[in-house]
């Protein structure tokens, strides 16, 4: 079952794991080195159980698979 908290402990932990950076289009795989915003959000919530895709979207995208998922915006 999806869990809110489980995303956002996921997001802590990714922040403070030094091997882990901001890469502009970085989807998370080790070529990208490291993450952009809507692969690291989008990533969190697939971790914790959220129906969302496994890879980066892009945040003209995030919207309704944030909405499909059940969340209110």
């Amino acid at each position: 079952m999806p869990n809110i908290q489980d995303a956002l402990n996921e997001a802590s932990r990714m922040a403070f794991d030094e091997s882990i950076g901001y890469t502009f289009g970085g989807d998370g795989n080790p070529d990208s080195n490291g993450y952009d915003c809507s692969a690291f959000v989008i990533r969190c919530l697939y971790r914790a159980g959220f129906n969302v895709p496994s890879y980066r979207v892009g945040t003209a995208y995030m919207k309704q698979y944030l909405i499909d998922a059940g969340f209110q915006i």
